[in-house]
């Protein structure tokens, strides 16, 4: 497909010769010798990057256009500069947006920490806000919302809420999302609700013992449906 894949070693040949060879078929590729760590100085010390392995992609114009760990999306980032639909800028944009989530969750960590509620419920709100579309996310945050070891932290209509656009953020399919609305509407009073929500993330689990989790939920929804 006309890519190329080159490793880089800063040791000798003495000591990575008979590595790569050990290694057989999964280094079938060119290993150079970085003797003088001038490609360790214009690639790792230029990106600031300092562990490995770190994978840089050039095009076809001998342009850098992506720089990470080689299992964080480099097969995606290959096929599109192969297929021509992959775009830096737009690579670009998703990054600045990683980077001010990440700020956002920095801020709702340190609310929780400080166990102030009403930090934890204006950075949680500002997130919905923000994010609707971060489905596993938002997860998260109605999850810590509804099991929080500390009680007097547990905020039911918000993670209803936030599992809710989770829900719908993806389409319904994700059945730990599913799980954890179903929690959300029993915590909140819509045992009925819960019930049926459950049933869905039972049916969409990926196995056995996940399925057998859920379940348990689901008898403990259906025993405070049961008549009395």
């Amino acid at each position: 497909k006309g890519v190329v894949f080159i490793g880089v070693s800063n040791e000798d040949a003495d000591t990575v010769r008979p590595f790569v060879a050990e290694q057989g078929a999964q280094m079938e590729y060119t290993v150079a010798l970085d003797k003088d760590r001038q490609t360790s100085k214009g690639y790792m010390e230029a990106f600031n990057r300092d562990t490995i392995p770190t994978a840089f992609v050039v095009d076809k114009q001998a342009r850098i256009v992506w720089v990470g760990h080689p299992m964080d999306g480099l097969d995606e980032v290959v096929q599109g500069v192969l297929d021509g639909t992959y775009s830096v800028e737009k690579a670009k944009q998703r990054e600045a947006r990683k980077a001010r989530v990440m700020e956002s969750v920095e801020q709702l960590n340190a609310a929780f920490n400080a166990k102030d509620k009403a930090k934890i419920q204006a950075s949680a709100e500002d997130i919905l806000t923000k994010y609707p579309d971060e489905a596993d996310l938002l997860n998260r945050i109605a999850w810590v919302l509804l099991t929080h070891d500390d009680k007097s932290l547990h905020n039911y209509p918000l993670a209803r809420r936030l599992a809710k656009t989770a829900v719908d953020s993806s389409k319904g399919k994700d059945s730990a999302i599913m799980d954890t609305y179903a929690r959300a509407l029993f915590e909140t009073g819509d045992v009925k609700g819960a019930i049926a929500a459950q049933e869905k993330a039972i049916a969409g689990a990926s196995s056995d013992d996940v399925k057998a989790q859920l379940k348990e939920a689901l008898e403990t929804y259906k025993k405070a449906a049961a008549p009395k």
